[in-house]
């Protein structure tokens, strides 16, 4: 089902910023009726911010609740929040709020992953993966070939003809860091649903 009603309490946040917003902005459901955002006392919020949040309003929101109080948006554009039809017929340069960048992996949280997803596969808890479970998962659960798959087997256990270790597996992701990265957070989507569902 889609979303339809969404509300928001960010009182006091006083990290917060434009960026933020235009961020909330950017991601909001293109199938919301009722939007409802509390930013009292965002003090690092401004017209900037609130102008990127008109442009990116989605088109089916019926009613709309926005607080902009104490913060540093401008009592115009406070005022113009303040109905729906005004704030639709805002038609604002959107300016250019640079957005955050997205944090790089760090080692530690990439061997945490590594860690998750080898303990995840590793059913028999012997310390090793063997070729056709390995295969199995990769082809059946994270949507990758079997000749792909046994590719990165044969690449990450060179050094062992019984199956590849948890140093194996580190070993190749930690030298192929973004590849990898996306290839251990498929093989862990794939193996939390049924730990997730209880």
């Amino acid at each position: 089902t889609k979303l339809s009603t969404l509300s928001l309490n960010f009182v006091g946040c006083s990290g917060l910023s434009d960026a933020g917003l235009a961020s909330l902005a950017e991601a909001l459901p293109a199938g919301l009726r009722k939007l409802a955002l509390n930013f009292k006392f965002c003090d690092k919020i401004g017209d900037p911010g609130v102008a990127v949040l008109a442009r990116r309003m989605p088109k089916g929101v019926q009613e709309l609740d926005l607080n902009f109080n104490c913060t540093s948006v401008s009592d115009g554009t406070v005022e113009l929040c303040e109905s729906l039809e005004a704030f639709r017929e805002w038609n604002p340069e959107c300016p250019k709020v640079r957005l955050p960048e997205p944090a790089k992996p760090t080692r530690a949280a990439l061997e945490e992953r590594i860690k998750d997803m080898f303990q995840a596969v590793d059913m028999n808890r012997n310390g090793l993966l063997s070729k056709t479970e390995f295969n199995e998962l990769l082809r059946d659960m994270a949507g990758i070939s079997t000749a792909e798959a046994s590719r990165i087997y044969q690449e990450m256990g060179r050094s062992s003809a019984k199956g590849v270790s948890l140093e194996d597996v580190m070993d190749w992701a930690l030298s192929r860091r973004a590849s990898a990265l996306a290839f251990l957070d498929a093989c862990l989507g794939a193996t939390r649903p049924n730990s997730d569902s209880r």
